[in-house]
């Protein structure tokens, strides 16, 4: 019986030592996926000037929603609002880069006949709130967007 309970022992603190198994469902990748995130704000600066313009959403892209299947597709819908008149979804792909820090978007728009590709810094992830930014042509963009 002894060794029975010894050996039962051994068993459970060598079980213990094992390295705990990290819990995925909270990675980036899964807290970003599968979500239709819709745009709150964005915000614009100008490089070097202190004046920082916060504007509302404008009523053509509230309805709008973003999703980031798992698949690493995107889907972008205009929702019921189509102010463009043209389309009413936007198909591509996302990845996240540089240790989930950076999110790439690559997507075929229909309107302008092309592929459009840019990287965000990924300011704010979070199971209800992704905040963006990107600098281009001397303007720092930063969108807001909440999951729906």
């Amino acid at each position: 019986m002894k060794k029975f309970t010894l050996f039962a022992l051994a068993i459970t603190v060598f079980a213990s030592c094992n390295k705990e198994v990290k819990d995925t469902s909270t990675s980036p990748f899964n807290t970003i996926s599968e979500k239709r995130w819709q745009m709150t704000s964005y915000m614009y600066n100008q490089i070097g000037i202190d004046v920082e313009r916060i504007t509302v959403v404008d009523t053509c892209v509230a309805d709008d929603y973003w999703t980031l299947k798992s698949d690493f597709t995107n889907l972008i819908d205009e929702g019921k609002i189509n102010c463009s008149g043209i389309q009413t979804r936007i198909l591509g792909t996302w990845v996240l880069l540089n240790n989930a820090t950076q999110l790439q978007i690559t997507s075929y728009d229909i309107a302008k006949l092309g592929l459009s590709d840019a990287t965000y810094n990924i300011l704010e992830l979070s199971a209800t709130k992704l905040k963006i930014q990107r600098t281009t042509g001397g303007i720092v963009y930063t969108f807001t967007y909440a999951a729906k």
